[in-house]
C-alpha cells in the first residue's frame, strides 16, 4: 500500500446518503458500510495487509486490493495480528467493513477504497447477522 493513500470511513454527507436514494427512492438510505479491504487499518494502528477474499476492487491510482472477511488478519507494528471477528452477514456477502471487530477489541476504521459499500435503508432489514461476532 502507498502511505499517500486517501482513506475512507462510513461517514457520508445526508447530501451523499440522498444521492442513493434513486435506486430504492420507497427506502431511503440511512447508513452506509464500507468494504474492508487490504490496506484498511484499525483504531489500534493495525492493518489489513492480506485478504482472503478473491473479490478485487482497483482503487484510483490503479493498485487492486482484495475485499477482507472474518478471519483475516489486522497486522500491528509490534509484530501482533488479530483476526477480524464479524463481518457484513451473509445476505450481504459476508465481508469484512469498516467497523468489524478484531479479536483482540479493535475495530477497523477505514479504508483505501471508497467505491464499495453496503448501503442500510429505511423499512429494509439488514442481515440478523450484520456485525455480529465469528468464531473464526
Amino acid at each position: 500500500m502507498q502511505s499517500a493513500t486517501q482513506r475512507f470511513t462510513n461517514e457520508v454527507s445526508p447530501e451523499y446518503l440522498r444521492s442513493l436514494d434513486h435506486d430504492d427512492p420507497a427506502h431511503p438510505a440511512l447508513a452506509i458500510f464500507r468494504l474492508a479491504t487490504e490496506g484498511s487499518c484499525s483504531r489500534n494502528g493495525g492493518v489489513i495487509r492480506q485478504a482472503s477474499s478473491t473479490m478485487e476492487i482497483t482503487l484510483p491510482n490503479g493498485e487492486k486490493v482484495r475485499v477482507a472477511c472474518a478471519g483475516d488478519l489486522v497486522e500491528y507494528a509490534d509484530g501482533s495480528s488479530a483476526a477480524i471477528l464479524s463481518e457484513s452477514g451473509e445476505a450481504q456477502g459476508q465481508v469484512a467493513v469498516v467497523g468489524s471487530r478484531v479479536a483482540n477489541g479493535d475495530e477497523i476504521i477505514d479504508t483505501p477504497q471508497k467505491a464499495t459499500h453496503l448501503v442500510k435503508r429505511e423499512g429494509k432489514p439488514f442481515s440478523p447477522d450484520h456485525l455480529r461476532l465469528k468464531r473464526v
